[in-house]
């Protein structure tokens, strides 16, 4: 009995794996991923109608539906199929070649519209690439194409490559489902450079016609079918000498929205009742305050701004920004393709020069999926690494378009940076953090000043003890905005780890001398009425912009530890003034001391201060009697503290409107700094005294607000400081005009 019960396991166990290998025999593989889904879309297989979504595969035999919206893929070879609204399609095959088999694509469109891109296994085997209709079949030579089925009425155009379109016919051998084009006496090519379209009837002869359909100016094209400038048809324009260049958008399929949203989201309310605090607050009796469409109750519960239609300033108001509060979000980053760099010039470039690219960075008008794009400005990419201290530098709009090349789907650059960074002899961890930094596995902050940015992967911060002297192992001239550079010389520069340093600087103009802040995770920040500086203190060097106020020029400096300073770095106090108002703050930017504000008090002086600035309020004389006045901020000055320590912080998204017929102010903006995922929302709603000393109500306010307006009433001066839930807080000033 033993000996039977342990054959017949021994079978069983047998038939379970040769049933395993079966069902993974037979496991399909994906023949795509949709990686945009706008209205509804399914899919009908043998398991029933599925909806379809973003990430979801697709299947050789499945049938693809749309109604409303439309449905993008991306094939298993990168080729892109985009499935237009009340579309019908099904795949057939989507397979590489093996050592066993042939590569097989074909499509079968039975109603609506699709665009197609070819991937590599049409490239490479174009002769088994076949997409047949009711009624014919259109094979292609590597190409992005449209074919747009109406009843009986077939249409074919053409944006890159070349096809060929055959009617089905028993007779000349040209039968639905096979593979390739068909080569008949009635078959038509057509190609990009052919400034015209195919059109067949059920039962006709192909008509080729001037010009572009009409259906293509129509369609909803996603971006990623983006391989150039386009006209208003959606042809890609001609590369030429002057203007006209060949654009290719940014590829991220996980930063692609789930579907569009045409209205706002549900949301908490906010924590008052604006009922009775319209007029206080200064909010209209309509309940949509700047006409954005948006409601004041909603953008208050959303840290927007109910009195600005367009909160960033970027041109797109608030109710169709898909990011109200972050001005250029809705910006493609792309590059110069008539310039694309091979391997081996990347490796010239990096053994002899600085690394340098082209590249452009055109607006998108209006719509994150508009493709009818107008040149904005070109950039020069002079991009600098420090692998070793895991850090980059250059201009802002240019390193984001170097980061942004991570997710181009040619990658040619980054995958030659490591390799050619290597025969530099760069470090096996410098080589690693470069690969993290591709894969997208590590933090940057970013130290912007104006036109140029420092950006560093946080890290142990600046080595050794007490005063260090530094001296200049490079330094560049950024120039100022119209293109015009000058010298400068660092005489001097002193820094301790426990937070100050000390800089003496020439420049064509004048000779500075200026302390400033050793921040969380080595940043250096300073600032006075003549200079701004912020640098990177990792390990015993030093990256340092430097931007003098009066000319607009900027300066990057390299430095390095070279020897100790017995002397400590004193703090100093700097004063400054802005607008005719003084103010001022410690040049490392400490907190506010008795014996400091005692001092600052003296004569009589009032003094407004939170823990990081201090204002001196003036009585305002001849203030208007009645009106509302909106300002604009001219000068702004802010820090973020942590519990590691101080970063220095901006004012983005400004706002502040008087009204003098009741003595009340309302302010808004935003606070961003290095390393931080969002803005802090700073609002501040509250009254002015007979001498226009400002006030914030803790009611209508997130933040304490005090200041004073200016002589007439045209200028004014806030304070600001929140305090937030990690135990940290922000601390500022704002000047406005």
């Amino acid at each position: 009995m033993r000996a039977r019960m342990s054959h017949l396991s021994m079978l069983l166990m047998i038939l379970a794996i040769n049933l395993g290998m079966a069902g993974a025999a037979n496991a399909k593989s994906a023949a795509g991923t949709v990686i945009l889904a706008t209205g509804e879309s399914w899919r009908l297989s043998t398991e029933g109608r599925t909806p379809l979504s973003r990430k979801a595969s697709v299947y050789a035999g499945d049938h693809l539906i749309t109604a409303e919206g439309s449905m993008t893929l991306r094939m298993q070879d990168n080729a892109i199929v985009n499935l237009q609204p009340h579309s019908k399609m099904i795949i057939h095959a989507y397979q590489p070649a093996t050592a066993e088999e042939e590569a097989a694509i074909r499509f079968e469109l039975t109603q609506g519209t699709v665009r197609t891109r070819t991937g590599k296994i049409g490239e490479d085997a174009h002769h088994r690439y076949r997409l047949d209709t009711p009624f014919a079949a259109l094979g292609i030579r590597g190409t992005d194409y449209t074919v747009n089925l109406n009843g009986d009425a077939l249409s074919v155009y053409v944006y890159s490559g070349g096809i060929r379109l055959a009617p089905f016919s028993d007779t000349l051998g040209c039968i639905q489902g096979n593979l390739g084009a068909c080569s008949t006496p009635e078959s038509a090519d057509l190609s990009a450079n052919d400034n015209a379209w195919l059109h067949l009837q059920r039962g006709d002869s192909i008509e080729r016609i001037s010009g572009t359909p009409d259906f293509i100016s129509s369609m909803q094209s996603p971006p990623v079918f983006s391989t150039g400038l386009h006209d208003t048809h959606g042809k890609v324009l001609t590369p030429t000498a002057t203007h006209e260049q060949v654009l290719e958008f940014v590829e991220r399929d996980d930063v692609l929205p789930e579907n569009d949203q045409t209205a706002p989201p549900s949301t908490a309310k906010p924590g008052m009742d604006l009922e009775g605090l319209r007029d206080v607050l200064m909010l209209d009796p309509s309940g949509d305050t700047d006409g954005d469409g948006l409601s004041d109750e909603y953008e208050l519960a959303n840290n927007l701004n109910p009195w600005l239609a367009d909160m960033d300033g970027d041109g797109l108001r608030d109710d169709i920004d898909p990011t109200p509060n972050q001005a250029n979000t809705h910006l493609f980053k792309v590059d110069n393709r008539s310039d694309a760099f091979t391997e081996s010039q990347i490796r010239d470039y990096l053994r002899h020069t600085t690394l340098k690219l082209d590249a452009y960075d055109p607006v998108a008008s209006h719509s994150l999926y508009n493709l009818q794009l107008k040149l904005r400005q070109t950039l020069t990419l002079n991009g600098w690494f420090d692998l070793d201290q895991q850090r980059l530098w250059g201009k802002t709009g240019s390193i984001e378009t170097l980061l942004a090349a991570r997710y181009w789907p040619e990658g040619l650059l980054w995958e030659a940076l490591p390799e050619s960074f290597g025969q530099l002899g760069a470090s096996a961890e410098g080589i690693e953090w470069l690969t993290a930094l591709r894969a997208d596995q590590v933090s940057l902050w970013q130290l912007e000043q104006d036109r140029h940015s420092i950006w560093f992967t946080p890290g142990s911060g600046p080595a050794g003890e007490g005063t260090q002297q530094f001296n200049t192992r490079w330094v560049q001239s950024l120039g100022n905005p119209a293109g015009h550079g000058s010298m400068a010389k660092i005489r001097s520069f002193k820094a301790d780890a426990n937070g100050r340093f000390q800089i003496e600087i020439g420049t064509q103009r004048f000779n500075y001398n200026l302390r400033g802040a050793v921040g969380e995770a080595g940043m250096l920040f300073a600032e006075n009425d003549y200079l701004s500086v912020k640098g990177h203190w990792q390990g015993n060097t030093l990256v340092v912009l430097i931007t003098e106020k009066s000319s607009h020029q900027q300066w990057m400096f390299g430095l390095q530890q070279t020897g100790m300073d017995d002397s400590p770095l004193l703090a100093q106090w700097q004063t400054r003034n802005t607008n005719g108002v003084t103010w001022g703050h410690w040049a490392d930017f400490a907190h506010l001391d008795e014996d400091k504000l005692a001092q600052l008090s003296r004569h009589g002086k009032t003094l407004a201060y939170n823990r990081h600035y201090a204002l001196e309020v003036m009585p305002a004389n001849n203030l208007p009697q009645s009106g509302r006045v909106q300002f604009a901020l001219s000068d702004a000055s802010a820090v973020y503290a942590s519990k590691d320590g101080l970063r220095p912080a901006e004012v983005i998204n400004p706002m502040l409107q008087v009204d003098f017929d009741q003595k009340r102010f309302v302010s808004r903006f935003d606070v961003t700094a290095p390393g931080l995922d969002n803005a802090i929302a700073i609002q501040g709603a509250g009254s002015f005294d007979d001498n226009g000393q400002m006030h914030s109500d803790s009611h209508l306010s997130n933040a304490q607000l005090e200041g004073g307006l200016g002589p007439n009433g045209d200028s004014a001066s806030l304070l600001f400081e929140r305090d937030l839930d990690d135990d940290g807080y922000v601390s500022g000033i704002t000047h406005w005009q």
